[in-house]
């Protein structure tokens, strides 16, 4: 009998043992080792790296504010393309999908997009602007054949976008075609 007490006195006893190594017997209120009684937290107590309760870094939450114009963002370091090849609509079931073909000056223009610099909202006059965009590449290349530097692109408005949109305009440096009804 007296095996048992002695096995649950050790078991107890290394129990609150981790407990206070963890930081867990400060926030349960033992001032032996609390942040004011402790030498090796008494250095660090009140700066924001300071450990906390397991370990873990206590971290000053900072608001920054920053105005992002998302028109910017998605347009990236993209340029207009030389020329707007082709464009043609295809309607789907949830409303459809404006393709086309651009055309850059050489090859090695990559990520290109149709970007609308309203977000898809057309104008006054219904129209919804499309410029051709692509990224241009960073070292020197061939200008190549015609086919060689086309690059197909496309993008989906829904049938609420379309509804509100009398025209499309595919619009790149050296012309724009426009899509109708």
């Amino acid at each position: 009998m007296a095996y048992f007490r002695i096995i649950g006195a050790v078991s107890a006893l290394a129990a609150l043992t981790a407990l206070a190594g963890c930081g867990v017997g400060a926030s349960l209120g033992n001032s032996a080792n609390s942040s004011a009684g402790s030498a090796g937290s008494a250095a660090s107590s009140g700066s924001a790296g300071s450990a906390g309760s397991f370990g873990l870094a206590r971290r000053q939450n900072t608001v920054v504010e920053q105005q992002i114009d998302v028109r910017t963002v998605a347009a990236g370091n993209r340029t207009l393309v030389s020329r707007v090849k082709q464009a043609r609509f295809q309607r789907t079931r949830d409303g459809g999908i404006i393709h086309a073909t651009a055309l850059p000056p050489r090859t090695g223009y990559y990520d290109a997009v149709l970007f609308s610099p309203t977000g898809l909202v057309p104008d006054e006059t219904g129209t919804v602007v499309l410029e051709l965009r692509a990224k241009e590449p960073l070292f020197a290349t061939a200008t190549g054949t015609e086919r060689t530097r086309e690059i197909e692109v496309g993008i989906f408005m829904s049938n609420q976008e379309l509804a509100r949109a009398r025209q499309i305009v595919v619009v790149a440096n050296g012309n724009a075609i426009r899509l109708r009804r």
